[in-house]
């Protein structure tokens, strides 16, 4: 059977959140994925971080030109060569059912294109009104309440996952 998952980590800054990133995607209960990290041409180093880890399954690519959020997903989605890509980003962490709830929801509906997890989102440096659950009760802006999450060890997300090519 051939991989039908690639989670397509999209990465610029965070070297130390990379590694937890990784982790927690080499760490799914559906194990029959690849996961590629797209360096987009970071000041940061990046490849150390991937280095660390002796798994088949991992991938690095540096993008020799910075492409910008967008065009490095847009790249990671063109040179996908699976059946569903998750991209995901370097800074956040997956619940370790994520790849295996979202395969289920597109096995199940070979018609739907596209299928995702919640997620909370911090949008550049607006505060929501109410603060997440998860911040005991702190506002932060988006690079703080990252880091602090991180800190925490509660900042878990999810993205979509995307049919490669739609029937």
């Amino acid at each position: 059977m051939s991989v039908k998952v690639t989670v397509a980590i999209i990465a610029y800054y965070y070297p130390e959140f990379l590694k937890e990133c990784i982790t927690s995607v080499l760490a799914q209960t559906y194990r029959d994925i690849k996961v590629i990290v797209y360096d987009d041409c970071s000041p940061e180093d990046l490849k150390s971080v991937v280095d660390l880890f002796d798994d088949d399954r991992l991938s690095y690519v540096r993008n020799p030109i910075n492409l910008g959020g967008c065009g490095n997903t847009n790249q990671a989605i063109e040179l996908c060569d699976t059946e569903y890509i998750c991209v995901f980003h370097g800074d956040d962490r997956m619940f370790p059912w994520m790849i295996e709830k979202l395969v289920g929801a597109m096995e199940a509906n070979p018609g739907v294109g596209i299928v995702g997890p919640s997620r909370f989102y911090v949008l550049g440096s607006q505060i929501p009104n109410t603060p997440p659950k998860s911040s005991n009760g702190k506002l932060y802006k988006q690079n703080e309440y990252i880091r602090a999450m991180c800190q925490l060890g509660r900042f878990i997300t999810g993205q979509p996952m995307l049919r490669k090519k739609i029937m």
